[in-house]
């Protein structure tokens, strides 16, 4: 996917949880930028979200996939 607006593609993954009965989608979107120096970063990450929601990948949730896992399958659920 290489939305509009946005310099290079976008991987999008579709992650399905599962664990004691319970599921859980997400959705992951992606993108790999160089930037140099903190402003360039901060400019691409505000064009990645715009560019993103553009194509209709909705609003970010602000939390990594990482965090999203470990979440749901932290022990004693």
């Amino acid at each position: 996917m290489k939305p509009r607006r946005f310099p290079t593609p976008v991987t999008v993954e579709c992650w399905r949880l599962e664990k004691a009965g319970r599921t859980m989608t997400t959705l992951e979107v992606s993108a790999m930028a160089k930037a140099g120096s903190a402003e360039e970063a901060a400019k691409l990450a505000r064009d990645f979200f715009l560019a993103t929601a553009a194509a209709g990948c909705g609003d970010p949730s602000g939390r990594t996939k990482t965090e999203v896992i470990r979440e749901f399958f932290k022990p004693g659920d």
